[in-house]
């Protein structure tokens, strides 16, 4: 079976071992939620529901859209980090 690096239909989203995204250029600088969605694999309304709480970063709000800034989710998701600020302590 493929890995995501070696599938030329899928973007390699992690960094390499100098901390470089090779794969990155095949996406769009700024990203829609659909995009994302595509990305993450999820609904895209749990990237709306994310935006909203704070836990997906790189999000504008420009007019009654959002757009996700490329760079920033693939550094998110590449660090394996959630932000969970909006959300009380358990």
């Amino acid at each position: 079976m493929a890995t995501a690096e070696q599938r030329s239909d899928r973007p390699f989203v992690g960094p390499d071992a100098f901390g470089e995204c090779p794969h990155s250029q095949r996406l769009p600088e700024v990203l829609t939620a659909d995009e994302l969605a595509s990305l993450l694999r999820v609904n895209r309304k749990t990237v709306y529901a994310g935006f909203k709480a704070g836990e997906i970063p790189g999000g504008k709000r420009i007019g009654g859209t959002i757009r996700f800034h490329r760079d920033a989710v693939l550094r998110w998701l590449a660090e394996g980090q959630v932000s969970r600020s909006s959300r009380g302590s358990r």
